[in-house]
């Protein structure tokens, strides 16, 4: 990662409490990981038992830490020994999902290019793709994630189903007023493309339900979920 260069350049901080850096044998400091937080680049306390029960909190948060672009635009960071040995995050604002896909896929490829360089590589499989801790990310071991406000089908009950049919998971992002995280489901199988253009369709479907919610033209949200979804397939 440090010898990335160019619009890739950054800086790699341990997480606070970890002594495995001797350039910072404490960590980063709290005014480094609020920024990082703020930037959702810091690298999250893993929680779910499932997660833990495999081992992958064991000594946190000693050898753990962030990757952080300091040049180019968007937001580009890397995770150090969260679940994998490596996780990449390509952020940008707004709409711009083109930029997000060629941030990821540049920093992947010098990365790649300077691991192979060295005698190394990913792990990787011809039947399965890339090999991750996680069995669900086989295949890119890419997830496509849009924040996104759904005021009205945040609160119907059948919201979250609605999502799955779609290809999606939703998550709440612990910030204030509607916002949503809509990620895309396990897709083994499928290109990186194919991959964030699936997830493209499954949101627009959201955003276009919600707009005809707001404007009093239908009040059966699963319903118009489903018929949306079935145009929207029938037009790709």
């Amino acid at each position: 990662l440090q010898s990335l260069g160019g619009d890739l350049s950054g800086v790699y901080l341990p997480l606070t409490g970890s002594s495995s850096r001797c350039e910072k044998p404490r960590g980063m400091s709290k005014e480094e990981a609020r920024q990082l937080e703020e930037a959702s680049l810091l690298l999250p306390v893993p929680e779910a038992a499932l997660v833990l029960s495999s081992g992958a909190g064991r000594d946190w948060p000693d050898a753990r830490g962030v990757f952080s672009q300091t040049a180019g635009e968007g937001r580009l960071g890397a995770w150090v020994n969260e679940e994998d040995h490596l996780a990449l995050l390509s952020i940008r604002s707004g709409a711009d999902i083109a930029g997000a896909l060629r941030g990821f896929l540049e920093a992947d490829g010098a990365i790649r290019a300077a691991l192979v360089e060295a005698g190394h590589d990913y792990a990787r499989s011809d039947a399965l793709g890339f090999l991750t801790s996680c069995p669900s990310n086989l295949g890119t071991a890419m997830r496509v994630t849009f924040r996104v406000k759904l005021k009205h089908l945040s609160k119907d009950k059948k919201w979250k189903k609605s999502c799955q049919q779609l290809g999606l998971s939703v998550t709440v992002p612990g910030v204030a007023g509607d916002e949503m995280d809509l990620t895309s489901a396990p897709q083994l199988g499928k290109s990186e493309l194919e991959q964030v253009l699936s997830a493209l369709q499954g949101v627009k479907v959201l955003l276009d339900v919600e707009a005809k919610v707001d404007a009093g033209e239908t009040s059966d949200i699963p319903q118009a979920v489903a018929d949306a979804a079935a145009a929207a397939a029938m037009a790709g």
